[in-house]
Parts: C-alpha cells; sequence; structure tokens
C-alpha cells in the first residue's frame, strides 16, 4: 500500500509531509505500547521517502527519526535482525556524535 502511495505523490514536499504524519502517529502507536502499528509507521514513512534523489541531504531529521523508530520498534517486537539493520543504516548517515545515541 505504501508503494503505491508514494507513486502517486509526485511532489517532494507532499511526501515529507505524509511521512511527517506517519512518524507522528508512529509516536502515539510506541507510547499506547502499540509496537507493531508503530513499526507499520514507520516503515510507510521510510517508504515514501526512501526513492527520492539526495533524500538524506533533504530529509536528514525526519530520516533518523522514523529509522530510530522502526530500529526501537523492531527490537521491541522482538525482531533483532530489522533492529540491527535500521541501527546500522542510521549510524552510517549520521552528521555528528549526538545523532548517533538519541
Amino acid at each position: 500500500m505504501a508503494s503505491q502511495s508514494a507513486s502517486l505523490m509526485a511532489e517532494t514536499d507532499e511526501r515529507l509531509e505524509v511521512a511527517s504524519l506517519a512518524l507522528q502517529a508512529g509516536y502515539k502507536h510506541k507510547f499506547a505500547s502499540a509496537f507493531v502499528p508503530a513499526s507499520d509507521y514507520a516503515k510507510v514513512g521510510l517508504a515514501l521517502l526512501m526513492d527520492v534523489e539526495n533524500k538524506w541531504d533533504f530529509f536528514h531529521s525526519t530520516l533518523a527519526k522514523l529509522i530510530h523508530l522502526r530500529a526501537e520498534m523492531a527490537m521491541c517486537c522482538g525482531k533483532t535482525e530489522e533492529c540491527l539493520e535500521a541501527t546500522q543504516e542510521l549510524i552510517e548517515q549520521s552528521r555528528v556524535n549526538e545523532e548517533i545515541v538519541p
């Protein structure tokens, strides 16, 4: 579903706005201990931004937050391999040491 929606949104601003809404929804689910839906929202937000050229230059903060949420929810759901992948990507894209450990 996320990939179908992403293909309909040509404008980068629209993608960022919807990805930000997905991040907010993910946080709400996380704080309600609904880890699977929180993970799903993080993945939707990431899917919207992943095929944008130079995504890390334009959406660094949002992408970092989405990946961190994905990693955290993967760990809560017992998906250690997914958590490690997300954490590794977050470390590789970190700009400063403070972003490595939020």
